[in-house]
């Protein structure tokens, strides 16, 4: 069990010394604690009990808008947006009981809930045209047979315009009785390619 304890702390510490961002845990009174192997770090390797702010900064007295200083006062994990000249971007605390024991800073740029919607928005975006641009009509429903997706190659197959299909046919009234049972059983079949899917289909 020893020996599994240490693998893990060795493991740790390499992994640590590999990350190419800077990670450095420092004292509540900013002194530096630990440094990882980040390319600033290893052209010098003395910073160790030296303050945060004079060997990232070369100040007298921690940096505007410090991460680190913020988590001393609230006890909170905190995030900050990346500014020019400002490597500090995320901090949070080391808690012996109830005290902070140390400070762990990172300048690793996590992605906000703006950029992920934003990225997300493109990215349907992309597939909703491509979709709808195909040469093949395509028609999705719900489970309760709404249309929800109508493309150009379909509104000229069943003759319905967009407008006409999206929230406002059911898939029941694109396809008569018989037509409409025979695609729900090929979709819930594995011979027409996969469940949920139908290869082909030729409506007469």
């Amino acid at each position: 069990m020893q020996q599994t304890d240490k693998n893990a702390d060795y493991y740790m510490i390499k992994a640590l010394e590999a990350f190419r961002k800077k990670i450095i845990i420092i004292s509540p009174e900013f002194k530096i604690l630990v440094a990882n192997g980040h390319d600033f770090y290893k052209h010098k390797p003395d910073v160790v009990g030296k303050l945060c702010y004079e060997v990232l900064s070369g100040r007298t007295s921690p940096c505007n808008n410090c991460p680190a200083m913020e988590v001393n006062q609230t006890h909170k994990l905190v995030l900050r947006k990346p500014q020019e000249g400002f490597s500090c971007l995320y901090s949070y605390p080391v808690f012996s009981g109830e005290k902070i024991e140390a400070l762990v800073i990172l300048d690793v740029k996590f992605p906000n809930i703006e950029e992920l919607g934003e990225k997300l928005h493109r990215s349907n975006a992309f597939l909703r045209n491509l979709i709808l641009s195909a040469v093949d009509g395509v028609i999705a429903a719900d489970k309760s047979g709404k249309i929800r997706m109508f493309n150009d190659a379909a509104a000229k197959i069943t003759g319905y315009s967009i407008d006409e299909t999206i929230n406002k046919l059911n898939i029941w009234d694109i396809y008569v009785d018989d037509d409409a049972r025979e695609v729900m059983k090929k979709l819930r079949s594995d011979e027409y390619g996969g469940k949920g899917k139908v290869k082909a289909y030729q409506q007469y």
